[in-house]
């Protein structure tokens, strides 16, 4: 959501931004699910509902500092962003159903119905092996009584378990 207005905002300004973005991924992201849309990536709630906030931020952060003029700082750049935004939003929907429409009616429109599973899967081998690794690793502090014990030299800060590159 920052992209559009890295440029002009600044940068506590570009934190807001951000996690304003976060509560509208995740309302976005919700609404999308309850309506019963299938989303499977979510990319409507974050090229869509976040883009839109994207564009739209400018006109409340935008500082003329850095070559901004949003209503925080007294400019008049809301409107502007609410109109671009919306441009937008109609030019994107207006190709895609140029695009979606006949896919549908040619029946091309969904992919497989395994790809949610083969996503959850892929998240749960993914899971399992971070787990396994993690198992698998020991405490620093063991780390450093065994190279003790076995008589390397061991600095502060060193890892002994991986050979330095």
């Amino acid at each position: 959501a920052i992209s559009a207005s890295a440029a002009t905002v600044m940068h506590w300004e570009a934190l807001l931004v951000g996690l304003v973005a976060a509560v509208v991924y995740a309302s976005a992201s919700a609404l999308v699910r309850r309506a019963g849309v299938d989303d499977v990536v979510d990319a409507f709630a974050v090229h869509g509902a976040c883009g839109f906030w994207g564009v739209v931020a400018p006109g409340f952060f935008g500082s003329a500092e850095v070559g901004g003029n949003g209503i925080f700082h007294g400019g008049d750049q809301l409107l502007t962003q609410i109109f671009a935004a919306g441009v937008i939003a109609f030019w994107v929907a207006g190709l895609s159903l140029l695009v979606l429409i006949p896919l549908r009616l040619a029946g091309a429109l969904r992919e497989a119905e395994g790809l949610q599973r083969d996503l959850e899967r892929d998240f749960a081998a993914m899971v399992k092996a971070f787990e396994r690794a993690l198992s698998s690793r020991r405490s620093p502090t063991q780390s450093r009584t065994d190279a003790m014990s076995s008589g390397k030299d061991c600095r502060p800060g060193e890892d002994l378990r991986y050979p330095a590159v």
